[in-house]
């Protein structure tokens, strides 16, 4: 029974190519961002693993998104964000999660690189929604990615999250006990 009442001011969009080119000389903003404790080894080193001898901070985030889009889109593997969660994520054969756990691991790859992210949650509505429109967002629509901060002063979005459709086949996947402690 909860209702909010938002209104949606749409932003120009500049076409990836033109982005990737600004952004490939463009150095990443100074934010403060407190870093992380606890993290896991596996976080840094599959950074450095993924990224390589990318020579900037762009082509090294290209990586990573492309890199971890390449697994697998699933609900059915334990939930949670936590560093534990993705130690274990990013330490399994085969990439499988959801677009949470995902994000997590990006931003905590290139927060490793010392590449300022920052984890978004948002909503992807099914269809463009007009100025004056209503819409009924559900949690079906709900959706998470990560933003890095470029110079001058803007967030650049970066999604890892393997499309939903890209799912792992029955067997490939090895059973999951997962104790969150």
């Amino acid at each position: 029974g909860t209702r909010y009442d938002l209104d949606i001011v749409p932003v120009g969009v500049v076409p990836t190519k033109q982005l990737g080119k600004d952004l490939a000389a463009s150095a990443t903003a100074e934010v403060a961002i407190p870093p992380p404790v606890g993290v896991p080894e596996v976080v840094e080193t599959k950074a450095t693993a993924l990224t390589g001898d990318k020579p900037t901070a762009y082509d090294q985030l290209v990586a990573l998104q492309r890199s971890l889009a390449e697994g697998y889109f699933t609900q059915e593997k334990a939930s949670g964000h936590g560093y534990k969660r993705i130690g274990q994520f990013l330490g399994e054969d085969t990439l499988a999660g959801d677009d949470e756990q995902y994000a997590v691991a990006m931003a905590l790859m290139a927060l490793s690189l010392g590449l300022p992210a920052r984890v978004v949650v948002g909503f992807y509505p099914d269809e463009p929604v007009a100025a004056g429109q209503t819409l009924a967002v559900t949690g079906e629509m709900g959706h998470v990615w990560v933003e890095v901060a470029f110079q001058p002063e803007r967030w650049v979005v970066f999604d890892p999250t393997p499309p939903r459709d890209r799912t792992p086949d029955e067997g490939m996947l090895k059973p999951e006990i997962f104790d969150a402690a």
